[in-house]
């Protein structure tokens, strides 16, 4: 359902699922997922003061970031 770019160190999880467990995918996981906005706005600004990332790709680098400097922390 999702692949993580290997520049994360990452292994691909691409995998073909049914149209079923998709769909239980999407009704189940935004309904369940405690909302940690505010808490990771502010770990973004400590670890990078001020940015905004401007795509997706953006996006999901700073998730990397985030994750090695939680891993070494």
């Amino acid at each position: 359902m999702y692949f993580q770019l290997e520049d994360c160190n990452s292994q691909s999880s691409l995998t073909t699922v049914d149209v079923e467990n998709a769909n239980a995918c999407r009704r189940l996981c935004p309904e369940n997922l405690p909302d940690y906005a505010d808490r990771l706005e502010e770990l973004v600004e400590l670890i990078k003061p001020n940015y905004v990332p401007a795509n997706a790709n953006d996006t999901f680098r700073l998730y990397c970031e985030i994750i090695d400097v939680l891993k070494n922390y």
